[in-house]
Order: C-alpha cells, then structure tokens, then sequence
C-alpha cells in the first residue's frame, strides 16, 4: 500500500487500484470537510482550556516526527512552567516513551482528549497543554499550531489518504503558526529548497523551524547501560523497528558510523511478538559480533519480547533546531503573557 500511495508501482494492476483509491480519497476529504465545517461553523461546539494549549501534529500519515518535537517542547516549557502533555495514546507507545523521559511533565491519556483535560483539572492545577497529533483534533481550541513536516518525504505523491500519504491538503498549512521541518539536514540543498518553497506558499518563512534528529547516544535495552553515541561506528548493527519513517532510523544509524547491514521493517506501532522476533534471530544465523538496534519507541512498546529474544541497543536521539528556535521561544513566551 506504501508503493502505492508514493508512485513506486507503476503496471496496469496498480493503475486500475489507484483509479479505487482515487475515488476513496474524495470520500475521505468529502468526510473531512463536513468534519472541519461543523466546528468552523458553530454548529459543533469547541473546547477552550483555561490555560494555554500548544498542539503538535502534521498533514500526513505517519512518520513526520511529532514525538520528538512533542519531547523538544515539554522540555524546553519545564524549565519554568508546569506542563501537561495530552495524547490519544495510540499504540501507548508515545505516552510511554514521554512519560519515561519527561519526569516534571504530566502525561494524561486517553481517546477523548477533553475529556481527559477535564478529568485533570478537576484535580490538578497546570500552566499549559501540550498535545500530540492535534492539527485535525477539530473539538480542541489551541493557541500555538505546530506542524511537522519530514524533509525526506514532505508530501508524497501530494494526494489525500488512502491514494497518497496527505491527511490534507498542503494548503492546510495556512492554519499552522510554525511548520516544523524534520531530518532538514538529510536532504540535498535542492530538495530542501523544494520543500521549503511548498511550504512558504502558506507559512512565511521566518515561522519554519529546520530541525534535525541528533544521536545522543545508545542504551542496552535490558540493563539500561549508557554507551556513547560513537560506540558503534565502524561495526555492523540489524536494525529492527516499527515507526512510520523507517528511513529516517537507518539514516540516523548511518550519520554515527554504524554499518547497518539488515533491516527489518515492520508497520508503525507495531505489537511485537517474542516469537516472530526469535525467528528473525535464526533466519539471520546472527553471529556473535553483529548486535541488533532499535528505536526508542519500539523498545517501549515491546521491552519483554524485545529483551528476551534480539536483546537490542536502543538508540537515544533529540530535536536540534538549526534555524529560528528563537522565534519559537519568543511564541512560547507570548502564551503566558496573555
């Protein structure tokens, strides 16, 4: 379905599905709008939360990085405000791995994301919200919009779920405060140039954050050990994971030196059985000196079946932002100046 949605198939079979997919995708966005109006329009009433409400989230399916920047934002608000993170928890492998890494953040969980911001506050006071995947969560009222953006696949083929990889038009867009450019230093200065000229069609330029993901090291899953970010360089690594952008892992990998000789890919979120995780085991007919790595978000999911079958390096990274982080501290700011 991936091929499809990209235009990586091209034979007469393909074809006459994409035609299907075509006329699904109309479906889709006719749904999303009638969605979107009875919010726009009144006619569905949206929330307000009595403090600040910062959203995170993108126009396409999967793998634009809005975790780590969810990661990025509560850590950099910490520093002075008490915040509180509000995700659907699908997969629960976000709000795991956040609430892992984030001990002065709240985390609350659930589907009805007001209902949960109610629950909380009946309660416990906070000074922000923070949510994941909320650029199409119309019922939520927010006052910064983030969108993330993955530079190594922007847009797809620019066609709307299940032809192409867009939840939304690009022009979407326009509704975002900032766009969050992702892996910006994993493409040529020519496909950056052609991603930024998308986006500035909608975003002015000054509110685009280039970001990167940033190696911060490795952490044996089961005993927790620290390693070095360059403790693998040079050696051959199988790389495991079930994350949207599979790529973008590999090429994390590849920047700290590591020869990834095989990679197993597997659907974002995946539930990871010890069993089939043993198989791959002995259909590599692993040699003791080739170790296994994986994400930080599959490793949170599957830790059991993870550590009694490939006993994997979790590989820790983090947000760096190369370009106007200081426009987004100014708009941090600002919300609790009102």
């Amino acid at each position: 379905m991936i091929d499809l949605s990209t235009d990586q198939r091209n034979d007469w079979k393909e074809k006459i599905i994409k035609v299907i997919l075509f006329g699904a995708s109309l479906l889709y966005w006719i749904g999303a709008i009638i969605h979107r109006d009875l919010y726009r329009f009144g006619i569905l009433r949206r929330y307000r939360a009595p403090v600040p409400l910062v959203s995170v989230g993108n126009v396409t399916w999967g793998g634009s990085g809005k975790t780590p920047m969810v990661h990025y934002l509560a850590k950099k608000m910490t520093e002075k405000y008490d915040v509180t993170i509000v995700t659907r928890g699908y997969g629960q492998d976000e709000s795991l791995q956040l609430s892992q890494n984030l001990v002065k953040a709240n985390v609350i969980t659930g589907k009805n994301r007001i209902r949960s911001i109610k629950a909380f506050l009946k309660h416990t006071d906070t000074d922000v919200f923070l949510t994941d995947d909320g650029f199409q969560h119309w019922p939520l009222e927010r006052d910064l919009e983030i969108v993330c953006v993955n530079a190594l696949n922007p847009f797809g083929n620019e066609y709307l779920i299940p032809r192409g990889i867009l939840r939304e038009p690009i022009s979407a867009l326009s509704r975002a405060h900032m766009v969050a450019v992702m892996h910006a230093n994993m493409v040529s200065d020519e496909k950056l140039k052609e991603c930024l000229d998308h986006i500035t069609q909608y975003v002015a330029r000054d509110n685009i954050l280039l970001c990167k993901h940033e190696p911060v090291g490795f952490v044996r899953g089961r005993t927790n050990e620290a390693l070095d970010v360059q403790a693998f360089q040079g050696q051959k690594m199988m790389a495991v994971c079930g994350i949207g952008a599979p790529d973008t892992f590999v090429k994390t990998l590849e920047s700290v030196g590591v020869d990834v000789s095989q990679t197993f890919v597997f659907g974002d979120h995946h539930d990871f059985q010890e069993t089939e995780l043993k198989n791959i085991r002995r259909k590599v007919n692993l040699a003791k000196d080739i170790s296994f790595v994986t994400t930080e978000k599959d490793w949170v999911r599957c830790p059991l079946e993870m550590g009694r079958s490939i006993d994997p390096y979790v590989l820790k990274v983090k947000i760096r932002i190369l370009e106007n982080e200081d426009r987004l501290t100014d708009r941090l700011n600002r919300l609790f100046q009102r």
